[in-house]
């Protein structure tokens, strides 16, 4: 029997919004909250997480659906294809 359970804690995903202040040779795709929130799910699923805890804002206000609900639905499907729960 497992007496460990692995919890990540993430907060503030902005989902659909390009976040600013960033540098010019890191402002990428591949630095998007919708690429972080895939590479968080990812992460959750490759280390054995038991459990994603997101607090704070997960879409940005100004934008609240059109970018944001499909890397969301996608991460939130990964996660319950492998068994991981969500606590928003």
């Amino acid at each position: 029997m497992n007496l460990h359970t692995r919890i990540m804690v993430t907060g503030d995903l902005h989902l659909g919004v390009h976040p600013s202040g960033i540098p010019d040779d890191l402002d990428s795709e591949s630095f998007s909250p919708g690429r972080i929130w895939s590479s968080i799910v990812d992460e959750c699923v490759n280390e054995d997480i038991d459990i994603l805890v997101v607090t704070g804002d997960i879409v940005d206000r100004e934008n609240q659906f059109y970018e944001a609900w499909g890397p969301f639905e996608a991460g939130v499907s990964d996660l319950a294809t492998n068994d991981i729960p969500l606590v928003m």
